[in-house]
């Protein structure tokens, strides 16, 4: 088991290795509740032959937001395709987006990144990279 996971995870690496640049990671309009921010990250642009995975860094203030979940969007989880996170520090988020096959994303949305609201902050930057 433990094999198969190691094996699993140089083939991602692997393909994200390969991955061109294609199309460009873009914030959706952020749906706001009392309690909690859902942010929407399209892909959008050029995306030639499509993505098979990505990753990136989401940057928000951890003043004002935390974390909550990740979920992929429609056509992502059509594919099969696996949602990884990990809080690289306070303030940054990365996700990791990849599939052991080669389907490939088209232009859309790809995940809603899930934070709970901390204080009266009505407004924050968030922005991503990578």
């Amino acid at each position: 088991m433990k094999r198969m996971i190691k094996i699993s995870i140089g083939l991602i690496l692997f393909a994200l290795a390969f991955i061109a640049e294609a199309g460009t990671l873009r914030i959706g309009k952020p749906e706001i509740d009392e309690d909690t921010v859902t942010v929407p990250v399209m892909l959008a642009g050029d995306v030639g032959e499509g993505v098979a995975a990505l990753n990136f860094d989401f940057n928000y203030d951890p003043s004002a937001l935390e974390p909550q979940a990740v979920n992929a969007g429609k056509t992502p989880q059509q594919l099969g395709k696996e949602v990884l996170t990990n809080i690289r520090k306070p303030g940054v988020y990365r996700v990791l987006m990849a599939g052991l096959n080669s389907s490939v994303l088209t232009s859309g949305e790809i995940v809603n990144i899930v934070f709970k609201r901390k204080g009266d902050s009505a407004e924050t930057d968030i922005s991503i990279t990578g």
